[in-house]
């Protein structure tokens, strides 16, 4: 039960922190146990290719270099990662547009100089018109929903080379470049 109880903990507040159900059947509930003597769970670190990631930050880089309309999506990750200064950071130091979803409205302020607004179903066109005419995007803390494509992923920002950064492999999509890591890299 130990075991169970810390792995829950863990689960709850690590990359993608959230709710954890246990359903923990009365008859376990009440056998005594000697906590001393339970094993518990010992999380292993997260494990990146830093290596990986290295090239694809350069390869990043020079892309962004060629760029002429490179944009940053920014997703509610960004909170979950604590990175949101990170992100206002990174904005400044590209000097490109930065489009919060929905989830990370607050982290932009209106007088932010390289905020444009949300983008998606909530958004306003003149957003979704600047992400799918852009040739560079830049999507970090984001899955990427139907609320921000439309339901079409693979026309979504239909000319751009797109680099996503998420630390969820389950919902990168296997077509786009991709960086598999905490955004804090």
């Amino acid at each position: 039960i130990k075991y169970i109880l810390d792995l829950a903990v863990h689960t709850a507040i690590s990359e993608r922190p959230g709710p954890v159900l246990l359903d923990i059947p009365t008859n376990i509930q009440k056998i005594d146990i000697d906590p001393d003597g339970l094993e518990g769970y010992q999380p292993k670190p997260p494990s990146y290719d830093l290596a990986l990631v290295k090239e694809q930050i350069d390869q990043f880089i020079a892309d962004y270099k060629k760029a002429e309309r490179p944009v940053i999506l920014i997703g509610g990750g960004i909170w979950s990662a604590r990175a949101a200064y990170l992100a206002r950071e990174l904005g400044a130091w590209l000097k490109a547009p930065c489009l919060p979803t929905w989830n990370a409205i607050d982290i932009f302020t209106s007088d932010y100089e390289y905020y444009r607004g949300r983008v998606g179903t909530f958004g306003g066109p003149g957003r979704n018109f600047a992400i799918q005419n852009s040739d560079l995007l830049l999507a970090i803390g984001t899955r990427i929903s139907g609320r921000i494509t439309g339901g079409y992923v693979e026309s979504f920002a239909r000319v751009a080379k797109k680099y996503i950064v998420d630390v969820d492999m389950a919902l990168l999509y296997p077509h786009l470049q991709q960086v598999r890591g905490d955004v804090n890299i």
